[in-house]
C-alpha cells in the first residue's frame, strides 16, 4: 500500500462560487484562482519528497501520475510542469510518464484540453496525458496502478451537501448555520475524506505516494464568517436578489457543498 502524505494548509482562498452540479467554468476559474495557485508552494516540499520516492521505485513501463480535481487546468497545468520537472531532476524522462487529470463529468474539459496543448512547452507535448471524467469519491484508476496521486485545493468540495445549512447560510461554517446542520456537515466531511483516502490507497502501487493539499484552518475564518454575520457567498446572493437576478426562494434553498476541515479533523480521518 502506498504512503498517503496529507499536506494540510490553512489557505484562505479568494471568493468564488460553484454550481451545485458542476465544476467552475474554465476561463473564469483560471482568471480567479490565483490564491489557490500561490498556496501550492506550501505543498511543494512534500511533493518534491514524494517525487523522489516514486522515481526510485522499480517499475515496468511508464511512471503513472493522477491529479484529482484538476478543474479547467488554471492551476493543474503549472503543477503538472512542476511534477514533470522534479521527475526529470530525478532521472525520469517526461516522455516516460503517464499523467492523468480527473474531475467531474461536468468539468470544462474543452478548456482543459486547450490548456494542455497551449504553448511550445505544453504538457501534452511533454508527456502522455489522459482524462478521467469521474468523481474522486469513486474509484478512478485500477488497483495498484498509480505511482503518484495528488489533489491540490479540491478536497474542500464534499460529495454532496447533507442538508440545508440554515435560514441564512449556504454552508456549515457560516453564522447562520444551525448546530444540527454544522454537525451533519462535519460528519459528511469526515466520511468523504475517509472514503477518498481509502480509494486513493487502493490505486497506489506498493511504495507509491499521495500528496493532498486542501483549504482549511482553525475558526474563525474571517473571509467566510465575518463578525457582522453572513458571508461573501450570502452577500453575493442577497445582492443578486436585490438586483432581480435571483429569485428569493431559490436563494433561500441554495447550498454550496464546501467544508474547510481543521487540522484535527484531517488527522481524525
Amino acid at each position: 500500500m502506498g504512503a498517503l502524505r496529507r499536506c494540510f494548509s490553512t489557505t484562505r482562498g479568494a471568493a468564488y462560487s460553484r454550481r451545485r452540479l458542476s465544476t467552475m467554468r474554465g476561463a473564469a476559474y483560471s482568471r480567479y484562482s490565483h490564491a489557490q495557485l500561490a498556496s501550492h508552494a506550501i505543498a511543494f516540499p512534500a511533493l518534491k519528497d514524494a517525487v523522489a520516492r516514486v522515481a526510485a521505485l522499480p517499475r515496468s513501463g511508464a511512471l503513472r501520475v493522477c491529479d484529482f480535481g484538476c478543474a479547467s487546468g488554471g492551476n493543474a497545468i503549472s503543477t503538472a510542469h512542476h511534477v514533470l520537472d522534479e521527475l526529470e531532476n530525478e532521472g525520469v524522462k517526461a516522455n516516460d510518464v503517464s499523467y492523468a487529470f480527473e474531475d467531474l463529468p461536468a468539468n470544462d474539459w474543452p478548456e482543459l484540453i486547450r490548456a494542455l496543448h497551449a504553448g511550445d512547452g505544453a504538457v501534452a507535448r511533454r508527456t502522455h496525458v489522459s482524462l478521467v471524467p469521474r468523481s474522486f469519491y469513486e474509484t478512478c484508476r485500477p488497483s495498484a496502478s498509480l505511482h503518484l496521486s495528488i489533489a491540490f485545493i479540491a478536497l474542500h468540495w464534499l460529495s454532496a451537501a447533507p442538508c440545508d445549512a440554515g435560514p441564512r447560510a449556504i454552508m456549515a461554517h457560516e453564522h447562520g448555520a444551525t448546530t444540527d446542520a454544522a454537525e451533519a456537515w462535519r460528519g459528511r466531511a469526515h466520511a468523504d475524506l475517509v472514503a477518498f483516502l481509502k480509494l486513493r490507497a487502493q490505486e497506489l502501487v506498493g511504495g507509491g505516494c499521495g500528496v493532498y493539499h486542501m483549504v482549511g484552518g482553525e475558526p474563525p475564518l474571517a473571509w467566510i464568517r465575518p463578525e457582522r454575520g453572513g458571508s461573501v457567498f450570502v452577500d453575493a446572493m442577497e445582492r443578486a436578489v436585490a438586483a432581480g437576478e435571483l429569485e428569493e426562494d431559490v436563494a433561500a434553498r441554495a447550498t454550496v457543498p464546501y467544508y474547510m476541515r481543521t487540522v484535527s479533523e484531517v488527522r481524525a480521518a
